[in-house]
């Protein structure tokens, strides 16, 4: 055991970037479907609530008004019991440029950002210096940033770019992402334990935040891990849609409360809004 902290924080992961109906029929994509989902959260007790604003197509988008617009509506829904974080896709050309300027506007609670797409292997200066502008609009407005990591080595880079000064020191909130989607989601528990020793390294593990999300049928399993290891956690259509007998979940209401009442029997009690924001972004 790593000590656990008090209160569990459960994030309602609603829908992804990438995904589609093909994954969910009932995957919330139109703006109306995801005030439903919405109300599953606050009904589920999550503490947060992370989606990806969708286009009238149902493409997720960087468009303003599309953000604007959802995250109001969000709002309105949800009245302050839990958090918004958008979501954001950085894999296109100019993405981080065009982010900082859109949550200038919008000022969601909190984004979503892929870490490896913030920071390419292969990026140089110029890539540096988007991210640490993007990183100090959200740093000087009060915008929660969470970073996406898909791979332990990530670990790594995030305390290079910390101690170069890239990083606030108070964007401390780290989601790690277990396994690969496509056809046949997949994650491994024990791929846990590759973060968690690269934070150990590092002497990060008093410092940082970490969360979890799985992929696919071991979603329920690691995210039980996580719980009892201190961490929080991220379930939701976003990463796997099927319960452990295999079977499509009927509502995300009926995935997250799963694991409210398995942290409720470990001695962590759901998490309100205020104390996601404090204990993940610090105080606002």
């Amino acid at each position: 055991m790593l000590g656990i902290p008090k209160p569990l924080i459960i994030a309602m992961s609603a829908n992804g970037p990438k995904r589609t109906k093909r994954d969910h029929l009932f995957l919330p994509v139109k703006l109306a479907e995801l005030k439903a989902s919405a109300l599953e959260a606050r009904a589920s007790g999550a503490a947060l609530f992370s989606c990806a604003p969708r286009d009238e197509r149902g493409l997720a988008s960087l468009d303003k008004a599309v953000c604007k617009e959802t995250v109001a509506a969000l709002r309105e829904t949800l009245e302050e019991s839990a958090l918004v974080q958008l979501e954001l896709d950085l894999s296109d050309i100019g993405a981080v440029e065009s982010c900082a300027r859109l949550l200038s506007d919008v000022k969601p609670d909190a984004c979503l950002l892929p870490f490896s797409q913030l920071f390419p292997r292969d990026g140089d200066e110029n890539d540096e210096d988007s991210a640490r502008d993007l990183l100090d609009v959200c740093e000087e407005l009060g915008i929660g940033v969470q970073f996406s990591m898909t791979d332990p080595t990530d670990v790594d880079w995030y305390y290079a770019f910390r101690q170069y000064g890239v990083i606030p020191e108070s964007q401390r909130a780290l989601l790690f992402i277990l396994g690969e989607d496509g056809e046949e989601p997949t994650s491994n528990v024990h791929g846990l334990r590759q973060y968690l020793a690269g934070l150990d390294k590092l002497h990060l593990l008093e410092t940082v935040r970490w969360s979890v999300a799985a992929y696919g049928s071991q979603e329920a399993v690691s995210l039980a891990a996580a719980i009892a290891m201190g961490g929080q956690i991220a379930p939701g259509w976003a990463y796997n849609v099927h319960t452990v007998d295999g079977e499509p979940y009927s509502s995300q209401q009926q995935q997250v409360a799963l694991f409210g009442q398995l942290g409720m029997s470990l001695g962590r009690p759901q998490a309100s809004a205020f104390e996601a924001r404090t204990l993940l972004f610090g105080p606002r």
